[in-house]
């Protein structure tokens, strides 16, 4: 995929976070809103590697949370890049805070899968993973 056409991706995707509202996420209980104790939640996106060259793919993703209260929620999230680049997939398990209302932070720990073949090799693929550390928003 092009550079253009991944930078183009990503724009639309975070233009789409901005403008979108949730679809009958919460509902009214005596005048406060009640959460939802489980949420699956599906991502398209770009993703950047600066380490050995600049290059951009596109990411898919999927995240699941289990809230433990309005503030805390425990779950995994896991993403795969497609392309030449060399990161393939992330595994992470975390906990979701929530500050206000339509706002989640996350942090945690996982894996990161590495294709350490280079693009155009023969004699099959390697691979090898990472400790990994993840931050997130939405």
């Amino acid at each position: 995929m092009t550079d253009t056409l991944c930078r183009a991706l990503l724009t639309s995707c975070l233009l789409s976070c901005l403008t979108s509202s949730p679809v009958a996420a919460q509902s009214e209980s005596h005048g406060r809103a009640v959460h939802h104790r489980n949420h699956i939640g599906l991502f398209a996106g770009a993703a950047t590697e600066f380490a050995d060259h600049t290059s951009t793919t596109f990411a898919a993703g999927a995240d699941y949370e289990r809230r433990l209260s309005q503030l805390i929620g425990v779950g995994l999230m896991a993403d795969m890049t497609f392309g030449d680049f060399k990161r393939n997939g992330l595994a992470v398990a975390g906990v979701f805070l929530h500050p206000v209302r339509g706002w989640r932070l996350f942090g945690g720990a996982g894996v990161e899968f590495v294709d350490t073949a280079t693009t155009g090799t023969t004699g099959g693929s390697s691979s090898k993973s990472h400790v990994a550390l993840r931050l997130a928003t939405a």
